[in-house]
């Protein structure tokens, strides 16, 4: 199928008024043969992956628009229904930020889930995203979405997913929802149930209340994040306190260690002085007593200092552990 063909065809299938004007728009312009503009909104379709989907707003396949939400949220829904036992009794959770379409975005997500049968947690106010994840798992949902771009630039809006362990989806569930996506039924032809009728039958609850949840949640892990804080810093404190008088108690026995060693070696030095003193005074006399003292004296001198390398090394990697 050529560009114009399929650009048509989308334009047709897509159930938001103001994309199909814009769409036939960019359709004429391209007859005329300013092709580029359509091409690049049919350059292929949004990504689904592990952040779910993100794009420009805008009409077309490849943009984040109503018809692209619409038919994520029905491959969603058939994803969750065909893997999570009690999916449709235990919802889906679906919430917003404040960016532009999002407001209409979520209301779209919510009338496919609920016109698929699918209990939906409605945060029909904008709400931080991690609200979505920690409904999920606190109110025991079979999965989540959000329609959000986090940080991305203002012209940019998304619509991240979140399975029934509150967490963003993994492979392969992931592949599994792109691939429900892909088999979806053109945008128009996909079932929504207005969202006051979904309201009114049940389908859809106001889930406004878990916000209060979620606050109790962040000031009880600030108060046990402060808690575990002072209780570190009193645990290094004693720790630093204890090594500091042990390096006291260890600088002293060194101190006085090498003292010691210091008197044995003076003792040794006068011993061969007074040897040395003796040999330069004797001449003729037999040499043999004073050679084998001198002998025993020079080994003692080297076991003393290598008793003294051996004490000063052990004491030091015991000072320094």
């Amino acid at each position: 199928m050529d560009l114009l063909a399929r650009a048509r065809a989308w334009r047709d299938a897509d159930p938001d008024p103001t994309d199909r004007a814009e769409l036939t728009e960019l359709i004429v312009r391209a007859e005329r043969g300013e092709t580029g503009p359509l091409e690049d909104r049919f350059a292929g379709p949004l990504e689904f992956g592990t952040a779910g989907l993100r794009g420009v707003i805008g009409a077309g396949e490849s943009r984040l628009n109503t018809a692209v939400i619409t038919r994520a949220t029905y491959g969603l829904v058939r994803h969750l229904l065909a893997t999570i036992p009690g999916a449709a009794e235990r919802g889906l959770v679906i919430g917003r930020d404040a960016r532009r379409r999002s407001e209409a975005l979520a209301q779209c997500a919510a009338e496919v889930a609920a016109a698929l049968g699918m209990k939906v947690h409605f945060l029909p106010g904008t709400s931080p995203t991690p609200l979505v994840a920690f409904a999920v798992k606190e109110l025991r949902a079979a999965g989540g979405a959000t329609v959000t771009a986090s940080h991305n630039p203002p012209e940019y809006n998304g619509y991240k997913v979140y399975l029934d362990r509150g967490a963003q989806i993994v492979p392969p569930d992931d592949a599994a929802i792109a691939a429900q996506i892909e088999a979806a039924p053109p945008a128009k032809d996909v079932p929504r149930l207005p969202l006051a009728e979904a309201m009114a039958q049940g389908l859809v609850v106001d889930a406004t209340r878990i916000e209060e949840s979620y606050l109790a949640a962040l000031l009880e892990l600030k108060d046990g994040m402060e808690r575990d804080h002072r209780q570190t810093l009193t645990y290094a404190g004693e720790r630093i306190d204890r090594i500091l008088k042990y390096m006291q108690q260890k600088h002293g026995e060194i101190a006085a260690q090498a003292r010691t060693l210091a008197d044995r070696g003076e003792r040794v030095e006068t011993e061969i002085t007074a040897t040395q003193t003796m040999l330069s005074d004797v001449r003729d006399v037999d040499m043999t007593d004073a050679i084998v003292r001198f002998q025993q004296l020079q080994t003692a001198l080297q076991a003393n200092l290598s008793t003294a390398s051996q004490v000063l090394n052990l004491s030091l990697l015991d000072y320094l552990d």
